[in-house]
């Protein structure tokens, strides 16, 4: 348990916990196809290792909410493994944004296969970007028996070429966040209202104003 996840617990209005002792296994390595590994975190109430698997795939780290969320769901009969995307987060190998996600997504689904405390059941969890990488693996097999997606889409280009342009103001948002240092928590982000998105992102836009357009990420980003 986390103050973060306590908070959390009470907006959402969950019911009690079942259990407070949740054993939390950090910098899992699991090995892609292609011999690049990605870090994983596994969270699970004790004596509950057969229980099914929520699966989040994140390229903002493993910490702060991620880690209040994981913990909720691990309170309340879940085992979660919280999964950085390639490139991201400690992982390995390169972010190009959606390309890898569905690869990456099925490699990992086959190493939960394989492991002793896999139950043959995932859930796929996430929103916005994790909800995309949460889509990828939809079609990796029998397992996946359940999805809980917010603020998503399937198809990524309905995102970043939206209204028939690309969306230059909403992809160069999503850039700083992965650029500049990691949320601040699930407690700070709620007090100032922040849990959504860091707004403070915000003041580079200028950089929209400079031409040539096509170096506007260089612009913007330190």
């Amino acid at each position: 348990m986390s103050v973060g996840s306590r908070i959390l617990a009470r907006i959402w209005h969950l019911p009690p916990p079942d259990t407070r002792d949740i054993v939390q296994s950090r910098g899992i390595r699991i090995a892609m196809s292609d011999g690049v590994d990605l870090l994983a975190d596994r969270y699970y109430p004790r004596g509950g290792e057969r229980l099914p698997v929520v699966l989040i795939r994140s390229p903002y780290g493993r910490d702060h909410q991620f880690r209040d969320l994981a913990l909720i769901l691990a309170e309340r009969g879940f085992q979660v493994l919280l999964q950085s995307c390639r490139g991201t987060g400690g992982s390995g190998g390169i972010l190009n944004p959606i390309f890898h996600e569905e690869q990456d997504g099925a490699d990992t689904v086959g190493w939960l296969s394989r492991q002793p405390w896999h139950s043959g059941r995932i859930a796929l969890l996430g929103t916005s970007y994790l909800g995309n990488a949460a889509w990828a693996v939809v079609a990796s097999g029998p397992q996946i028996a359940a999805m809980v997606l917010h603020a998503t889409l399937s198809d990524a280009r309905a995102e970043t070429y939206a209204f028939g342009g690309f969306t230059l103001e909403g992809c160069l948002i999503w850039t700083l966040q992965l650029t500049q240092p990691e949320l601040g928590g699930t407690v700070p982000l709620l007090l100032e209202g922040k849990l959504a998105q860091r707004q403070d992102a915000i003041p580079a836009l200028p950089a929209l104003d400079l031409l040539p357009l096509r170096d506007v990420d260089q612009s913007a980003t330190p």
